[in-house]
């Protein structure tokens, strides 16, 4: 199987990517991890918007399909790499010889761009392979962890719990702005505001936005003051939450507990059997909060970086 891989061409890879991530998502016999399609979405249609991801994404066709990928990798513009195989190949030698190809073209960009040091995300504490890899190329662990965290959805889910005057729905057009400011508040974001809601504008007008899944706890004076994207996948029938926060002006009146409450049970309605969702192991607060709606702590990503 050839080893180099060819750039990404069109939306038409993209489906592919995708696709790859629902089997490896499906898989139980696997010791890796694979980033849900909703991930896949909010990093190239949110975290990257305006940075042409498109060019640093390198994929590996199958000799015998063309509509099916054997891997993909992504290069993002911080100085952090990635790589997905389809499950039956992750132990093979080919993937090792992948993982080596997308470092050293991870390597390349992040010394053009001025990087001190390159980053290997999504490294699952079960696969030893891939983490005895990564040591044995120079790679040390950064403590810091993501734990990742499953929760089952066939089961019957509480109803939300909402303060008097609070309504819990979908975000549409007219609450665009105040769901903007919700998110650019809760997670204290550093990017200039009128830069941060032209971003998010470009994420809800995209193909990667998943329409009626964007849920929202509105204050009674109509601003977002809690919200949570849920991403359903019909091929695994698991769901994701990402992102999930509440404005700093609404915080410990149980409304981020109300929002995921929500989308969990729209995810249960689109048929998604399982919801999945990390949280970094530093933060309490977030872990004791997606506990109390039932998830557990099925995995833990390690983060591995390397000096240049």
């Amino acid at each position: 199987m050839n080893i180099v891989p060819r750039i990404y061409r069109d939306a038409s890879d993209l489906q592919k990517m995708r696709a790859l991530l629902q089997t490896g998502c499906a898989d139980q016999t696997t010791n890796a991890y694979y980033a849900h399609p909703g991930d896949l979405n909010w990093w190239l249609f949110n975290w990257l918007d305006g940075q042409n991801p498109w060019q640093h994404i390198y994929l590996w066709d199958a000799p015998a399909n063309p509509e099916r990928l054997l891997g993909w990798g992504l290069f993002f513009p911080w100085g952090a790499f990635d790589v997905f195989v389809q499950p039956e190949l992750c132990d093979s030698v080919w993937a090792t010889d992948v993982n080596i190809w997308m470092e050293e073209k991870s390597v390349e960009m992040a010394r053009k761009q001025g990087h001190t040091h390159l980053l290997r995300m999504n490294v699952a504490e079960t696969d030893k392979r891939l983490r005895e890899h990564l040591y044995g190329h120079g790679f040390q662990h950064v403590p810091e962890d993501m734990l990742a965290m499953r929760c089952s959805l066939e089961r019957e889910l509480p109803q939300p719990s909402l303060p008097e005057g609070y309504a819990l729905h979908p975000v549409e057009e007219s609450n665009a702005v105040s769901r903007a400011a919700a998110q650019h508040a809760a997670f204290q974001s550093s990017t200039p505001w009128q830069d941060y809601l032209q971003k998010y504008g470009h994420f809800m007008a995209s193909l990667g936005y998943p329409i009626g899944c964007d849920w929202a706890v509105i204050a009674p004076d109509g601003c977002v003051a809690a919200f949570c994207i849920v991403w359903p996948d019909a091929v695994s029938r698991i769901g994701q939450i990402e992102p999930v926060g509440a404005h700093p002006d609404f915080q410990r009146k149980g409304l981020g507990k109300a929002v995921m409450s929500a989308g969990m049970r729209h995810l249960q309605n689109l048929g998604m059997r399982s919801v999945r969702i990390c949280v970094l192991a530093d933060n309490p607060a977030a872990f004791k909060l997606y506990e109390s709606v039932g998830f557990r702590t099925v995995n833990k990503l390690l983060l591995h970086q390397k000096a240049l």
